[in-house]
């Protein structure tokens, strides 16, 4: 295996690890809100101003997706 060929393999499985963990980590994030909405739990916390405050990414995207539960 001469050094150009090494150097693409390289950067190719670099490119698929990378890629196969960011995912990983969206369908972790996911299954978290998922879990947070079959328990019926409020995650967005309403100051008087009614500004959802975001507590943590997951509530950023189900807030962003299908809207704001609040308590």
């Amino acid at each position: 295996m001469n050094n150009k060929v090494r150097i693409r393999f390289i950067f190719i499985y670099y490119v698929f690890v990378i890629s196969c963990t960011k995912v990983l980590q969206i369908d972790h994030i996911q299954k978290k809100a998922s879990k947070c909405i079959t328990n019926n739990k409020p995650y967005i916390k309403e100051y008087a101003d009614n500004q959802p405050v975001r507590l943590n990414q997951v509530s950023y995207l189900y807030n962003r997706n299908i809207g704001r539960y609040a308590d």
